[in-house]
C-alpha cells in the first residue's frame, strides 16, 4: 500500500535519480556514466581477468610436476610418487602391456599401463571428476596433441598413445578370449 502513493504522487518525478538508487540501476542507452565508476568497474574486470589467468598457469604448472606424463619410465613413476600402491601383471588381461603401477596422489587414483619400460597410457581417476581447468591441465601435461587419444568420463581421464592404441585393442581382444575360453573350460568341467 505504501507504493501507491509514490507513484500517484506527481511532485515526485525524481525518484530514480535518488543517490542509493541510482547506483544500483543500469545506465539507460544513451545517457553518461560517472567517468569515475565506469573507469573503476572496468579496473576490477581487468584484475580479475588476470587473476583467473594466473590461477590457470599455476594450476597448470602445478599438474605438471606432479603428476605422471605419457612416455615416464618406471623410475621416473616412483621419483614423482613414491612406491606405488599396487603392480600388477599385464600379461593376463592384455598382453601388450608387461604391467600396470597404480599410484594415489591428492586425492586422485593414477594407473599407468607399462609397455617396453615407458607409460604408454594413463588414467586419471577420482571420484568427484574433474571440472574443464583441470581437464586442460592433464591435457597440457601429456602433451595431448595429435599424438595422444584422450577418453573423459564423469570421474575419470585417459590418455594413450596414438601409435600404441591399435596394439592395445588387439592385445585386448586376444585376452578377452584367453579369458573365455578359461571360463568356458571351467564350466565344463564343472557340469
Amino acid at each position: 500500500m505504501a507504493f501507491y502513493p509514490l507513484l500517484l504522487n506527481p511532485s515526485r518525478t525524481n525518484i530514480w535519480t535518488e543517490a542509493s538508487i541510482a547506483d544500483r540501476t543500469p545506465p539507460v542507452p544513451g545517457s553518461r556514466t560517472h567517468p569515475l565508476k565506469s573507469s573503476k568497474s572496468l579496473g576490477n574486470r581487468r584484475f580479475a581477468i588476470a587473476i583467473r589467468w594466473w590461477t590457470a598457469i599455476f594450476l597448470i604448472g602445478l599438474a605438471g610436476t606432479a603428476f605422471a606424463h605419457l612416455g615416464d619410465t618406471e623410475s621416473q613413476l616412483v621419483k614423482r610418487y613414491g612406491p606405488p600402491t599396487s603392480v600388477r601383471p599385464g600379461g593376463k588381461f592384455n598382453p601388450y602391456f608387461e604391467k600396470w603401477m597404480d599410484f594415489e596422489r591428492e586425492g586422485i587414483s593414477i594407473a599407468c599401463g607399462i609397455h617396453a619400460g615407458k607409460c604408454v597410457t594413463i588414467e586419471y581417476r577420482r571420484d568427484k571428476g574433474f571440472n574443464s581447468l583441470e581437464f586442460l591441465g592433464f591435457k597440457a601435461v601429456n602433451h595431448a596433441g595429435s599424438g595422444v587419444i584422450v577418453e573423459r568420463s564423469a570421474t575419470a581421464l585417459k590418455f594413450t598413445f596414438k601409435k600404441d592404441y591399435p596394439a592395445i585393442i588387439e592385445s585386448s581382444q586376444t585376452g578377452i578370449s584367453r579369458m573365455r575360453k578359461k571360463s568356458e573350460a571351467l564350466e565344463k568341467g564343472t557340469h
